[in-house]
């Protein structure tokens, strides 16, 4: 098991020739806090859903942006490009999506 946790984290050291894609559904709160989220669509690699979750539950949406944010629930694309290297993708980067298939839409544009 601990061999096993080594690989894979040996081989999330190295950037991804292909970026792990995760699709999470969370709240965004008054703040701008995310939380509650929980993985609808994995990238294929738990550690990498993990971090993914870790990753959101640090984020603030209200630093980037000066507007505010209104409390929601829905669907964030989380992209692992790296260890610890991740970007977000949200609808004019303060409100979550109704879908998986909406947010990984808007990623490719």
């Amino acid at each position: 098991m601990l061999m096993s946790l080594l690989v894979a984290a040996a081989s999330l050291a190295q950037p991804a020739a292909e970026p792990l894609d995760t699709c999470v559904f969370a709240t965004i709160k008054r703040g701008g806090a995310i939380s509650g989220g929980r993985v609808e669509v994995s990238s294929g690699n738990k550690l990498a859903d993990r971090q993914a979750l870790r990753h959101l539950s640090l984020m603030n949406v209200s630093r980037t942006n000066q507007d505010g944010v209104e409390p929601h629930s829905g669907y964030v694309l989380v992209r692992m490009h790296g260890p610890d290297m991740f970007t977000i993708e949200l609808q004019n980067n303060r409100k979550l999506f109704n879908s998986c298939a909406e947010a990984s839409e808007s990623a490719q544009d």
